[in-house]
């Protein structure tokens, strides 16, 4: 039980009496006037009686064990009891203990937040890299583009390709620049490249856009920045078809760009979201993480096990390669043989004639 002090005022024009209620024990109480009957609403945490109708508790909490308390999977935010969900989403309310935070996220300060380097994107914590171009800085925060790797804190083209100023993407070298019968061991087994020659091919280096106005449609076409369209046409008034494919191993590190790239954030125009095409090599090959792939719908296919160039191989080593790359992902994987149906010749180098 506790005590209210009651002062009286008189109403010097009716001759009525009211009634104040001073509050005591410094607990806030909001007083509600009445010549009849008088209320009391009491904050959360304040006291109350169980047995006294006059006084209720506010912000939908109850009266228990003689204070006004939230209700069992609640919690007071603002003065307002709210509920408390088993399972919050980043950003979302949560409650230590109670709670459990979803997409990688953890409940700090009553919020499900992704840790430090992380953004939310979709309800998943996703790291959050920086796109660099062939040719500049890079450290451990950054994804080279372009198919090119980050080394000794540089984007760098493979060996056998080649980037030049203002150029978006590495460029694959003509074969007279590349030394016949090499293997290159300095870079990892996923990327080396065994070349052969096979003869004298006419390959020409693509050349940058011309400073004259020589180069001009139907016969030529040339893109300084990369992104401008012929005749100047709009992007919205342009149909577009983008295929998405990757070479190689799925490894830790790509897996990471690889579930923020297709996390959702992007769909096609009839709402569906984006797929890719995975030309999968074994060496370095996460196969947990390629099964992932494969049940989120994407398509992955076939480059080879080893991941080096066959162009001067044999049919029987071309078949032990892509065969064997296949039983590896059915085995490995779980994927369905029948569905993997797609090949890509390693290194982009076709064998035989």
């Amino acid at each position: 039980m506790f005590s209210l002090t009651i002062e009286i005022w008189e109403n010097a024009l009716y001759g009525d009496e009211y009634y104040r209620l001073v509050s005591l024990l410094d607990y806030s109480l909001i007083e509600i006037f009445s010549k009849f009957t008088q209320q009391v609403l009491v904050n959360v945490g304040g006291p109350c009686n169980e047995n006294d109708i006059r006084i209720q508790c506010s912000g939908n909490s109850i009266c228990a064990n003689g204070f006004c308390t939230c209700p069992s999977g609640e919690r007071v935010v603002s003065g307002i009891c709210i509920p408390i969900n088993s399972q919050g989403a980043p950003g979302e309310i949560c409650e230590t203990g109670y709670t459990k935070c979803t997409g990688n996220s953890m409940c700090i300060d009553n919020y499900c937040k992704c840790i430090s380097d992380q953004v939310a994107v979709n309800g998943q914590c996703t790291m959050q890299y920086r796109l660099v171009l062939p040719n500049h800085a890079c450290d451990g925060n950054m994804f080279c583009t372009g198919g090119s790797i980050c080394v000794l804190g540089v984007c760098k083209c493979p060996s056998g390709m080649y980037s030049t100023s203002g150029v978006l993407i590495c460029r694959h070298q003509p074969i007279s620049l590349i030394h016949a019968d090499t293997i290159l061991t300095s870079q990892p087994g996923y990327l080396r490249k065994t070349v052969v020659a096979q003869g004298k091919r006419n390959w020409q280096p693509l050349k940058d856009c011309p400073v004259t106005p020589s180069c001009l449609l139907p016969n030529c076409f040339c893109s300084r920045s990369g992104l401008e369209i012929p005749n100047g046409l709009l992007a919205r008034d342009v149909p577009q078809i983008i295929i998405l494919t990757f070479d190689g191993p799925i490894t830790d590190r790509a897996f990471v760009v690889y579930k923020s790239l297709f996390s959702g954030q992007y769909r096609n125009p009839n709402g569906c979201p984006i797929k890719g095409t995975f030309f999968v090599s074994s060496e370095w090959n996460n196969y947990d993480q390629t099964q992932w792939l494969i049940s989120n719908g994407h398509e992955v296919a076939v480059n080879s096990i080893t991941h080096r160039n066959l162009s001067g191989e044999t049919v029987e080593r071309w078949e032990k390669e892509m065969v064997g790359m296949r039983d590896a992902l059915r085995h490995f994987s779980y994927a369905n043989a029948a569905d993997i149906t797609g090949v890509r010749a390693p290194q982009l180098e076709l064998g035989g004639k």
